[in-house]
């Protein structure tokens, strides 16, 4: 049965990842590069480890890209934003949390940012009380789409990942939780999924505070479907849940 959600930070608890569009751009505009990142070309590389995104942009931009005047750009700039009007959190995250804490499902951070600004955002936003644990990407050996971080958080949270549910926004991210074994929600952000990426998921929501019920669900559906050696199964639905709201 679920007995806790592991989310996604950037684009699920956080509203970061437009912001960070913007300001790739914007620094790609300032180093004289007419390329701009489309939200199709920078949602593929959302939940990417740094090197990984540092060889997806060589690839499109060339070998001599300097990457770490790029990163040093858009860092500068998301720190000027931030700091005029504070980090940006996603609508319904402390509710949604408070409910889940309330109902004693366990809670969690799995995000490939790294612990030093991870830790930052949530003390800022006075939400880190919340999570019974913080995973972050130098924490592991490989980040998303790999399943380490998602394998990581279930274990300090004592259970094994098929009791953990995962909220991501991304592919890279979706990829990692269903390939750990969790039951995986996505919550689109800058880019729906298509009809394959939503049929690895047991729900897409556009609300964050409907996960009481989504977890209601899943566990019902794990009672009412297990396998011959009674392991449970989930169905897995492509369609959007708030098609069954009322």
């Amino acid at each position: 049965m679920i007995q806790a959600v592991i989310f996604d930070m950037d684009g699920v608890l956080l509203d970061t990842e437009a912001l960070e569009l913007r300001c790739s751009n914007e620094a790609l505009a300032a180093m004289g590069l007419p390329l701009s990142l489309s939200r199709e070309a920078y949602a593929e590389t959302c939940s990417m480890s740094s090197a990984d995104y540092r060889l997806r942009l060589r690839q499109n931009l060339g070998e001599d890209f300097d990457f770490d005047c790029f990163q040093r750009r858009v860092s500068g700039l998301m720190a000027d934003d931030l700091s005029k009007n504070g980090v940006p959190m996603k609508n319904g995250v402390v509710e949604t949390l408070s409910a889940l804490r309330a109902n004693r499902i366990k809670t969690a951070v799995a995000t490939s940012t790294a612990s030093e600004k991870t830790l930052r955002y949530l003390d800022e936003l006075g939400i880190r009380r919340l999570f019974d644990v913080v995973c972050c990407g130098d924490m592991v050996a490989r980040n998303k789409p790999d399943p380490d971080i998602y394998e990581a958080a279930a274990k300090a949270l004592g259970l094994p990942t098929a009791d953990c549910v995962a909220v991501e926004d991304s592919r890279n991210g979706v990829l990692s939780a269903v390939s750990a074994g969790c039951a995986t929600v996505m919550a689109p952000d800058l880019l729906q999924p298509d009809g394959r990426l939503s049929a690895m998921c047991v729900c897409v929501t556009d609300r964050l505070t409907n996960l009481p019920d989504i977890i209601a669900r899943v566990n019902q559906e794990k009672l009412n479907h297990r396998g011959p050696a009674g392991a449970p199964h989930i169905i897995k639905e492509s369609q959007n849940c708030e098609t069954q709201q009322t």
